[in-house]
C-alpha cells in the first residue's frame, strides 16, 4: 500500500480528529462521560529509519484518560499504515 504524505501537524490533526470522532461516538454510548472528553494527541516525531512497515514517523504524545489509549493506539496504527512524512532533502 502506497502512503500518502503529510506534514507532522497535519498528522496530529488527522489523529486528533479521529480520536474526537470515535470519542463523540463513545460519549453517546456512555452518556456523555467526562472522562472521554480530555482526550488529547500531541507531536509527531520522526524515526531515524522507517520501520518495517515502511512508516516514518510515531506519535509522540497522548494525554488523557487510561481507558482512551487503546482507542488513541489503535487509531494511529491506521494511520501510520496510510501516510508517511515528506522526505527530507538529505533521502
Amino acid at each position: 500500500m502506497t502512503r500518502r504524505i503529510r506534514t507532522p501537524d497535519k498528522l496530529v490533526e488527522k489523529i486528533q480528529e479521529k480520536v474526537d470522532e470515535r470519542v463523540k461516538k463513545i460519549n453517546k454510548e456512555l452518556d456523555d462521560s467526562e472522562d472521554c472528553r480530555r482526550c488529547a494527541v500531541g507531536g509527531i516525531y520522526r524515526l531515524a529509519k522507517p520501520d518495517e512497515t515502511g512508516c516514518n514517523w510515531e506519535l509522540m504524545s497522548y494525554s488523557g484518560p487510561q481507558e482512551c489509549a487503546g482507542l488513541v493506539k489503535e487509531i494511529v496504527g491506521q494511520l501510520r499504515k496510510q501516510y508517511n512524512l515528506p522526505k527530507l532533502p538529505d533521502e
